[in-house]
């Protein structure tokens, strides 16, 4: 009977887990942001999915949306605010594209909403600075591991996102995340995730967009996960700077942090800019894959030229 015929198994996927001017001159959006482009990215919509609400902070005025009605969160509203703040309390807090809207969902139910939300064109780019569990995780009190099985699998969860995108030409930013460094045995102990083949789940789809961290002086950060994913893909498909960004808290205050939930939103924010530009231009929007080459083909190629390997003895 077709009815009862099982397709596919896999395991339920473990819990998430949450993953400027300096950022900005890394990634090139000054050059964007000043003349002869003057670019802010005014008309693009940028959603934000994370483990809480975007606070209402000054620096948006009126500017955000949340959808989502759940309680403000520091980590959300770190990550708008590298997109799309103001500066207005704290120049060295002004986002990539300090005249983006953003929408602000939690990340429950996301794949629906981020689905529903680009059909509707209620937005044109979304980020995700959060990814699934993998590996060694710190509980706040003990290492616990989830196991490596998620470290570049490419499963149901990075299918659905690549349909999302092929679907509704929405353009996804994803954190690579930060596992390269976690566990118990690190830095040379077994009991260490990474160095190579560190990213996990969705960050492994083809159609997003995963950002690794770099710091100030374009260096690789000590945290960052690597590909390739278990097919030999190249991933992350780029770097921006992810470490010690100031941007926007909870109850109107600013603060630093470093990680690739940091660097995701530095290129999303840029890639607004890009957007504007391109509808500024072309009289028309970009697709998701043009932007993409875009960004691709307009990055830096740090290190040894191509993909950054490691070498035979």
């Amino acid at each position: 009977n077709n009815a009862n015929t099982t397709r596919w198994v896999e395991p339920v996927p473990p819990p998430h887990v949450a993953e400027n001017v300096i950022a900005a001159q890394r990634v090139q959006a000054d050059v964007l942001q000043n003349a002869p482009h003057n670019l802010n990215g005014s008309g693009v919509t940028v959603g934000v999915w994370d483990g809480g609400a975007v606070d209402t902070h000054p620096d948006f005025d009126t500017r955000l949306l949340v959808v989502d009605a759940v309680a403000p969160e520091n980590h959300a509203t770190h990550v708008a605010g590298t997109i799309a703040a103001s500066g207005a309390g704290n120049s060295a807090a002004q986002g990539m594209a300090n005249a983006t809207l953003i929408h602000s969902y939690d990340w429950n139910s996301d794949e629906i909403e981020m689905r529903a939300a680009a059909v509707g064109g209620q937005i044109d780019l979304s980020n995700h600075s959060y990814g699934l569990i993998v590996g060694w995780f710190w509980d706040g009190s003990q290492w616990v591991d989830y196991g490596s099985t998620g470290f570049g699998l490419y499963d149901s969860n990075a299918q659905e996102w690549d349909d999302i995108v092929y679907d509704t030409d929405l353009l996804v930013f994803k954190s690579a995340g930060n596992d390269r460094n976690d566990g118990p045995g690190c830095p040379s102990g077994p009991d260490c995730d990474g160095d190579y083949e560190s990213i996990g789940y969705q960050g492994n789809a083809k159609n997003v967009v995963s950002v690794c961290a770099t710091t100030d002086s374009d260096a690789m950060s000590s945290f960052s996960s690597w590909g390739p994913t278990d097919d030999g893909r190249v991933k992350p498909d780029l770097c921006a700077n992810g470490t010690t960004l100031t941007s926007t808290l909870v109850g109107n205050t600013y603060g630093s942090s470093s990680g690739t939930s940091m660097s995701s939103p530095s290129a999303a924010g840029t890639a607004a800019l890009l957007y504007q530009y391109f509808e500024n231009t072309q009289a028309t929007t970009p697709s998701a894959q043009l932007l993409k080459t875009l960004l691709i083909h307009g990055a830096d190629d740090l290190g040894q030229p191509g993909p950054d390997m490691p070498q035979p003895n």
